[in-house]
């Protein structure tokens, strides 16, 4: 396939495109960037996870209250929901509640400074796909995120995940 011939997109499986050339045969091309909903209401932390994402090539929205993030479901739709769970009026196990109503196939990742075992397992038995204690590693947020976004864990290490984010993901 030359530059000059038209190139046309087509969707395979989750995450992937194939471009079909003049002979219809396919060739992989770069993973389409998987969107993801951040509900932090610490503004701090929800830009320091929404930079660790968007480096790790992953589209990102944001939301700092769970009414909001309802209200950016029903307008936009994601591949995974990433949700602080102690926030304002609507916490986050309440928030995942109410996507696993209405958007049931959303994964949806809890992160908690303080996190007890009754709180882990019932967020678990209500739909969530992991409960991630803080502080926690970058590269521990991204491989989770490919996990249930992709379908594959990518390898990244700490220091490749930190390597210039200058991030802190802790609480």
């Amino acid at each position: 396939m030359n530059e000059r011939e038209a190139v046309e997109i087509q969707p395979s499986k989750q995450g992937e495109g194939r471009a079909l050339n003049g002979g219809g045969t396919a060739q992989l091309l770069t993973p389409i960037a998987m969107r993801v909903l951040v509900v932090e209401d610490d503004l701090a932390l929800q830009e320091a996870i929404v930079d660790t994402l968007e480096l790790a090539d992953f589209s990102v929205l944001a939301a700092a209250s769970a009414e909001q993030a309802l209200d950016l479901l029903a307008e936009q739709s994601v591949d995974m929901v990433i949700s602080d769970v102690n926030m304002g009026a609507m916490d986050g196990h309440q928030l995942l509640v109410a996507i696993k109503q209405r958007w049931p196939f959303i994964p949806v990742l809890l992160i908690t400074a303080f996190a007890t075992i009754d709180r882990s397992v019932s967020a678990i038995q209500s739909g969530a796909v992991d409960y991630l204690v803080k502080p926690f590693e970058p590269a521990t947020l991204i491989n989770l995120v490919a996990k249930y976004t992709i379908g594959t864990c990518l390898l990244y290490t700490s220091d490749a995940a930190d390597e210039g984010l200058g991030v802190d993901l802790g609480g």
